[in-house]
């Protein structure tokens, strides 16, 4: 095996951050995360605070008997919704709005401020449903899952490259 210098240690590292966290692998983080949101939520969970520095996982509050009834009306079903269990899938515009914008080394996942067919915005949803049912935070394990994805990448990165 080849010994390296310092020159050819640092241009790999170069690499490594441009590779490891540039806007592709960026963006593919982001819809993960986006990804453990919509699972923990659609199982009828979101966060005990979407503002705390680290939420822990809370079943959502439960849907009023009146919200029960309308639903049952409507007829909210699919692979994840119903009428009686409190998840956000009401029609599925607020979870399949989630917006993510990735750049080098930085990720953001949003709710955007876009119309949906019912005339609302969904930020203006999500601002509604989050007084009593937050959601939009990872939890400490969830931030572990993320952690471990982006260790995951480097470690391959540097099995590639050295």
């Amino acid at each position: 095996m080849a010994e390296k210098t310092l020159a050819d240690i640092g241009k790999f590292l170069d690499y490594v951050q441009r590779s490891v966290f540039g806007k592709e692998t960026m963006q593919v983080v982001g819809e993960q995360i986006a990804d453990i949101v919509k699972k923990r939520v659609k199982s009828g969970y979101g966060v005990n605070s979407d503002t705390a520095d680290k939420p822990s996982q809370k079943k959502l509050a439960p849907l009023s008997e009146s919200y029960k009834k309308a639903r049952k009306r409507l007829g909210v079903t699919g692979s994840f919704a119903s009428p009686v269990i409190s998840n956000l899938t009401n029609t599925g515009q607020l979870l399949d709005s989630f917006s993510v914008k990735a750049k080098q080394g930085e990720v953001t996942v949003s709710i955007p401020n876009t119309q949906r067919k019912d005339g609302l915005t969904n930020r203006e949803v999500a601002d509604y449903v989050r007084e009593k049912r937050p959601f939009f935070a990872l939890t400490s394990p969830e931030v572990k899952i993320v952690e471990q994805i982006i260790r995951d990448k480097i470690r391959t990165s540097f099995k590639k490259n050295l």
